[in-house]
């Protein structure tokens, strides 16, 4: 990359995280995370690539947005996390659609960048996909789940991404039978219209919304309790929350004679559940 265009992008990172108030943390390492105050990147050189310095400006502008506009303890108080849970799952890629959309309504040049990053994360998912299924590997229901609403979700981002929609037809491809079905059903209701009715909102109250709509999906489309697993989740979290106090009491010593730092949160396998990205626990 041009030394010029160097300074360029690592103006642009500082200059968006700055609008959320995250702070730029540069690292060597190929990845990227975010705690919800800090953003770690990888170290802008001239040697990255243009789509590598787009996918990095794309990952802090989608990040920035989330700050401003989604309220991360609708699913906390609920006890849902997108990691280990289909329905926090589902509302993480609701809420990754309405933040999206948000800054493509604002900022024309973020939905350009984010468009091409988005192409290329979703032509490597198929990608890895193909080589699953030619090594004769069966996509198990929780990949049918995620794929499905993968699919959908693509289906409706012709609004703000340019160059992506078509490929809603490819992941559909290696739905089952049962799994089409449910994409029809999320086709055919009313699933798609109240999404796109909330892009419009800017208040935070919008989240408690998008989950509200997770649950319907759920629930009519996936054959699942939401309140059940709501409890499902509340009982895991007790359970993981009972196990960390036990070993943190054996190591407190050890912590505070260390100077224990707070972990970082790790990028998970796409962004959220949608893999359009890398971000940390907090998911959306």
């Amino acid at each position: 990359m041009p030394l010029l265009n160097q300074y360029e992008v690592e103006a642009y990172v500082k200059g968006t995280a700055k609008r959320g108030n995250l702070s730029v943390k540069w690292n060597d390492k190929n990845e990227v995370q975010t705690d919800g105050k800090s953003v770690w990147l990888p170290r802008i050189s001239s040697n990255t690539t243009r789509e590598e310095a787009e996918d990095i400006m794309g990952f802090v502008a989608h990040e920035v947005t989330h700050v401003l506009h989604s309220n991360f303890d609708v699913l906390k108080n609920h006890n849902v996390r997108p990691k280990d849970s289909f329905l926090g799952a589902i509302t993480n890629i609701l809420e990754d659609d309405n933040v999206d959309a948000i800054n493509a309504a604002e900022f024309w040049g973020d939905r350009q960048i984010r468009s091409s990053s988005t192409q290329r994360v979703l032509k490597r998912i198929l990608e890895n996909m193909a080589k699953a299924k030619a090594s004769g590997k069966e996509m198990h229901k929780g990949g049918q789940d995620i794929t499905t609403m993968l699919a959908w979700s693509v289906d409706n981002s012709g609004d703000y991404y340019t160059g992506v929609s078509h490929l809603s037809s490819d992941f559909e491809d290696y739905l089952d039978e049962d799994h089409k079905a449910k994409l029809e059903k999320l086709r055919e209701g009313d699933y798609g219209h109240k999404l796109k009715a909330l892009r419009k909102r800017l208040d935070l109250g919008r989240s408690q919304e998008v989950y509200d709509l997770a649950k319907r999906v759920f629930k009519e489309v996936f054959d699942e309790d939401p309140e059940k697993e709501e409890q499902r989740c509340k009982e895991k979290n007790e359970a993981e929350g009972s196990e960390d106090a036990e070993g943190s009491e054996g190591n407190s010593k050890e912590g505070s004679a260390k100077g224990g730092k707070g972990k970082k949160a790790q990028p998970g396998e796409g962004e959220g559940a949608t893999g359009k990205g890398s971000k940390g626990e907090r998911g959306t």
